[in-house]
C-alpha cells in the first residue's frame, strides 16, 4: 500500500497533486477544505487543521494509528506571499510567513516522524524566491531561502541519525500558471516576466 499525505492540499498545486498522484490511501491537510469537499472517493481522508498549531495534529494521529497506517509521501505545499516589500511589511504579516511557510514544516515533521514508512519520500515545495532576490517578496522570500536550508540540514540529520531511509528534496519553481493568474500572465507585465525567464515559459 502507498499513502500519500499533502499539506496545503486545498491550494492550486495541493489540488493537482491529489489529481494526479497515484495512491492507496491520499490525506489532505489544509487550513481552509473548500475545494477538497468536492473530493469523495473512498481512498481520500481531509482534516481541516492550522499546520503551526502542535496541538491540532491529534485528529491526523487517531487516523493514522486507527488504520495503522504508515506514511510514504509526505508534499508541503501550504504557502503565503503577503507581496511586501521592506516599508510597507509588518512585524505581524512577516512573522506569520515564517510561521506558515517555514515553522509549519518543521512541525510537522516533527509529529509525523513516528509514522513514516522505512523508505519514505518528501518533498518541500519552496520557490525561485528562496534562491534569488525579488521586490515585494522581503517576507516571502526569506521563508523560502530558510526552508531550503532547513531541507539540506534536514538531509544530513536523516541521513546520520535516523534509522529510516528518508529521501527529502525542495523544488524552487518559478511563476506556477492557474486560473487565478492566467489574466495577468496575458497581460503586458505578465508576458515580461516570462521573458525574463530562460526558457520563456512557466508551469502549468
Amino acid at each position: 500500500m502507498k499513502n500519500i499525505l499533502i499539506f496545503g492540499a486545498n491550494g492550486y498545486i495541493g489540488m493537482e497533486c491529489l489529481k494526479n498522484l497515484k495512491a492507496d490511501m491520499k490525506i489532505g491537510v489544509d487550513v481552509n477544505t473548500n475545494r477538497l469537499d468536492t473530493i469523495s472517493t473512498s481512498n481520500f481522508k481531509k482534516f481541516k487543521i492550522d499546520m503551526t498549531n502542535i496541538n491540532q495534529y491529534g485528529q491526523i494521529i487517531d487516523f493514522l494509528e486507527k488504520n495503522q497506517i504508515k506514511l510514504d509521501n509526505i508534499i508541503f505545499c501550504q504557502g503565503i506571499n503577503y507581496m511586501k516589500n521592506f516599508f510597507d511589511s509588518t512585524i505581524e504579516t512577516f512573522n506569520k510567513t515564517m510561521d506558515i511557510n517555514l515553522t509549519s514544516v518543521y512541525i510537522a515533521l516533527k509529529v509525523m516522524y513516528p509514522y513514516l514508512n522505512t523508505t519514505p519520500s518528501i518533498v518541500v515545495l519552496a520557490s525561485q524566491n528562496g534562491v534569488v532576490g525579488h521586490e515585494d517578496r522581503i517576507d516571502y522570500g526569506s521563508s523560502k531561502s530558510a526552508l531550503i536550508h532547513l531541507v539540506k540540514n534536514l538531509s544530513l540529520d536523516f541521513a546520520k541519525y535516523s534509522n529510516k531511509d528518508i529521501k527529502i528534496n525542495a523544488l524552487s519553481p518559478t511563476y506556477i500558471a492557474n486560473e487565478s493568474n492566467e489574466n495577468y500572465f496575458n497581460g503586458m507585465k505578465g508576458k515580461k516576466l516570462i521573458n525574463n525567464i530562460p526558457y520563456k515559459k512557466f508551469y502549468k
